[in-house]
């Protein structure tokens, strides 16, 4: 099962701490898929391949629009989903992911299962027995962001089931969740098999109102690497 990065030229700064921090702590050998637009500026680890979209990224509008894009021709049935700025900081539970690939195929209702703690902490979890060594839990449609975006293992034919053109991010996690998810479930694990920061998209500013890169969790050795490389720069914090 392969991961897909979606992202466009704004955000790629993200990406060579996200390649660095994955192979770390996912794998080498878990092959990622970067679904972008531009070319990107630099080099790609070898279990990474970057596709181009269009050669201009779309509007934000436009973010959906470019998924469909994607998975109408893209041939997996289960993937893993994530954002260029989900930097991970500890090791993921590699037999839950691949267990969680079975579930999905032995539970064809299921649109995604969350693999952190948002449907865990969702205020709403119901618990829907065990997987394995994995206790499923789930979030009906009436429960807040059941459509988060946060990185999980989604069945990809029940997404574009879902999936609207000409959608924003935030449009699509926000839209009528029941009348969208129709019969379909949105799973989560007790488990959280990844943990990750949110290097950007939670919107880090200082008391002047500047954001900056949320680097908290890091581990100090691999943090020290990422801005010996640079990769920081110019979104780090300004000390006046």
């Amino acid at each position: 099962m392969k991961t897909i990065i979606w992202t466009f030229d704004k955000m790629y700064w993200c990406l060579p701490i996200f390649c660095f921090l994955h192979n770390i702590y996912f794998s080498e050998l878990q092959q990622v898929i970067i679904v972008g637009y531009e070319p990107l500026p630099f080099a790609l680890p070898d279990n990474f391949t970057f596709v181009s979209l269009a050669p201009k990224s779309y509007p934000a509008k436009e973010w959906s629009t470019g998924i469909i894009q994607f998975l109408e021709q893209f041939p997996d049935d289960y993937f893993v989903w994530s954002f260029e700025d989900y930097f991970l900081v500890r090791g993921v539970n590699h037999p839950a992911i691949s267990s969680l690939e079975s579930y999905m195929a032995c539970h064809p209702d299921v649109l995604r299962v969350d693999l952190t703690g948002d449907r865990l902490y969702s205020g709403r979890a119901t618990d829907r027995g065990t997987w394995g060594h994995l206790d499923m839990i789930e979030t009906l449609a009436d429960v807040e962001y059941c459509l988060s975006t946060q990185m999980a293992v989604v069945n990809r034919k029940n997404l574009l089931r879902i999936l609207r053109p000409h959608l924003t991010p935030w449009q699509y996690e926000l839209q009528d969740q029941k009348q969208a998810l129709g019969s379909l479930h949105v799973m989560g694990t007790r488990q959280m098999p990844v943990r990750y920061t949110i290097g950007w998209g939670n919107a880090t500013k200082d008391d002047k109102g500047r954001q900056y890169a949320n680097t908290a969790g890091i581990p100090k050795p691999q943090l020290d690497f990422i801005i010996s490389q640079g990769w920081l720069k110019g979104h780090e914090r300004i000390v006046d």
